[in-house]
């Protein structure tokens, strides 16, 4: 984005560029729960621009919730299980035109109970692609149970 800056000591227009981040999580892709809460940060660029935030989903197959849409910092939860990205719009203090931010993959998975599985196989499984199986940290493929 871009801001017209009036005030140089030469009474010429300037033109401040900024931009935004989004720096929570550090990696994706992320993973969390079903109706479980995902910390997101964004920030601005350069440090200590003010403005407003707005948060979004950009793709998914089910409803998302933000804990604070207009804000920084938000919490992102989902209801269904699956591949999601969002986006959150920053548009700093006195700027007329915004900048847009979308994250990386963030996967909504349901806890799931292995046949034979063990707490560790659960924590670093895959959830395959088929919604059927999953993928252990050895990379052997488990069949998974329905909820209790």
């Amino acid at each position: 984005g871009k801001i017209w800056d009036n005030t140089n000591n030469k009474g010429t227009n300037k033109i401040f560029c900024f931009n935004a981040a989004i720096t929570t999580p550090a990696e994706f892709p992320a993973y969390v729960g079903v109706d479980d809460n995902l910390s997101l940060t964004a920030s601005a660029n350069p440090s200590g621009t003010t403005g407003t935030y707005s948060w979004s989903k950009v793709s998914g197959p089910g409803n998302v919730t933000f804990s604070a849409s207009n804000s920084a910092n938000t919490n992102f939860s989902s209801d269904t299980p699956g591949m999601y990205k969002v986006k959150c719009e920053f548009l700093a203090s006195g700027a007329t035109s915004s900048y847009t931010v979308e994250s990386g993959e963030i996967w909504v998975v349901g806890v799931e109970f292995f046949e034979h599985g063990t707490t560790t196989e659960i924590s670093e499984a895959h959830v395959g692609t088929d919604g059927n199986s999953s993928t252990t940290k050895d990379g052997e493929t488990k069949n998974k149970k329905k909820r209790c």
